[in-house]
């Protein structure tokens, strides 16, 4: 059975971040969405160091699941670390003084849809892509197709009437 989402594990070490860069840029490749390289980088990046920092404490024993799946909306992908979690209500707004929240604050600004399952283990990051769908967008246009050569058949039989 054909798995339906990617999947890359690495090791609590900042020195795997690499490793994510070439995950996103495989997930951008597969479903030809470019132009939305920078903002799953920027945005799964900082979760990924959020979960190796924080999560799993920079155990290199620990690791962190990164998982990608295309649904009707777009692409969700998910972080999920093996550390206790977080109060992660704590760190809605972006505190000034102390920067606490800014990796928060970046995650929710980038994505369109940010949830913490698990106590905070899991980060689950919702991008909206449009024509992410595209074997169902192909479908509508040969059926539309197909709709209007036989309007025009109707058309030109009635006129040779």
């Amino acid at each position: 059975m054909k798995k339906k989402y990617e999947e890359i594990i690495i090791q609590s070490q900042e020195k795997e971040i690499i490793e994510i860069q070439e995950f996103i840029e495989h997930i951008c490749d597969k479903y030809n969405i470019h132009n939305y390289l920078g903002l799953l980088s920027v945005a799964v990046i900082e979760a990924v160091e959020n979960a190796i920092k924080h999560g799993n404490q920079l155990d290199p024993k620990k690791k962190v699941k990164i998982k990608c799946s295309k649904t009707h909306e777009g692409i969700c992908i998910r972080v999920e670390d093996e550390g206790k979690g977080f109060d992660y209500r704590k760190y809605n707004s972006l505190s000034e003084k102390t920067g606490k929240g800014e990796g928060i604050y970046l995650m929710k600004a980038l994505s369109n849809r940010l949830s913490f399952l698990a106590k905070g283990r899991i980060v689950e990051l919702m991008f909206f892509i449009d024509g992410i769908e595209s074997t169902r967008t192909l479908e509508r246009a040969s059926f539309m197709q197909k709709y209007f050569e036989k309007q025009q058949a109707h058309v030109e039989k009635r006129q040779r009437a």
